[in-house]
């Protein structure tokens, strides 16, 4: 069967949508997430980042107003149903409920050009939203059609690396928080909004200025498949202290991306810490900043 290009919509497994729903799916979700949920609007969609009680990241989630009692949380397929159990402990009283979305399929697509500067839109004739180039949308199982194909997955990761839009996956639960990943660049805290966990930790690292890592994207010209939570060094170093963990990698002709966070005091360029399940990695491979590896 042909391959369908990436401006085609495709079944895309990558995501899930959990959907919370009832007269208080608002006020449930304004006590757990970083963003003001009360802003939610059918003609918006928000990013929010679901914490511990530490005050690391558990899930990155876009949000979407399905009806005035329906919410959707569309998160990486890998995280959706323990992040979906882990809230449902917390409904209690809550006229909420939370479960998973059977009736709809995620799809997803890429137009090539769209905008220079990568911002969180709802789509306006579609469920769905998009980031830049990239677009989802939720629609019912009998209007789904191609499953998406591996080039399309790796060019998905690509661009969102470009974009330095973070995605959380199990491996890399718990490590950052937000402010590490750069949310605040996305719209994804809000400081005036009432408490939710880990809020406490957030807002002093916030008014402080005390947070040490950033998002960053790296680039090498030898492809080196890292998985993501795999620590990096300033290979300038005379030790291996782990500077930089990965979040997200993604090989393509012209070498690898890396999105990490990484200490803002590093120097480059980074070495990969050696990964016993990758011992093909290039020998010296090396990350630098796009700006600095020409």
């Amino acid at each position: 069967m042909q391959t369908p290009p990436l401006t085609t919509w495709q079944r895309f497994a990558h995501y899930a949508a959990i959907r919370v729903q009832g007269a208080e799916a608002h006020v449930f979700l304004q006590s757990q997430l970083t963003q003001d949920v009360a802003s939610l609007k059918p003609d918006n969609a928000l990013l929010a980042a679901y914490l511990s009680v530490k005050g690391r990241v558990l899930a990155v989630i876009v949000l979407l107003q399905e009806s005035p009692e329906s919410l959707l949380m569309i998160v990486p397929a890998s995280i959706a149903e323990p992040l979906r159990t882990r809230m449902a402990r917390f409904v209690m009283r809550a006229k909420a409920s939370l479960s998973p979305i059977t009736e709809l399929s995620v799809e997803a697509r890429i137009l090539d050009g769209l905008e220079a500067e990568p911002t969180l839109r709802r789509l306006t004739d579609e469920l769905g939203y998009s980031i830049g180039e990239r677009q989802v949308r939720l629609v019912d199982h009998s209007l789904a059609d191609h499953d998406a194909s591996a080039d399309f997955a790796a060019a998905w990761q690509l661009h969102g690396i470009r974009a330095e839009f973070p995605e959380i996956e199990p491996s890399t639960q718990d490590l950052f928080v937000p402010q590490a990943l750069s949310l605040e660049r996305w719209g994804a805290l809000n400081f005036q909004k009432g408490c939710y966990p880990g809020q406490e930790i957030v807002a002093r690292l916030h008014y402080l200025g005390a947070h040490k890592r950033c998002l960053r994207r790296l680039v090498s010209s030898e492809q080196a498949q890292l998985l993501p939570g795999t620590g990096l060094y300033s290979a300038t170093a005379s030790e291996t202290e782990t500077v930089a963990e990965v979040v997200q990698c993604a090989i393509h002709s012209a070498g690898t991306d890396l999105l990490v966070v990484v200490k803002k005091s590093a120097q480059f360029p980074l070495a990969p810490v050696a990964q016993t399940a990758h011992a093909e990695l290039p020998s010296g491979v090396r990350f630098a900043l796009p700006s600095e590896s020409a």
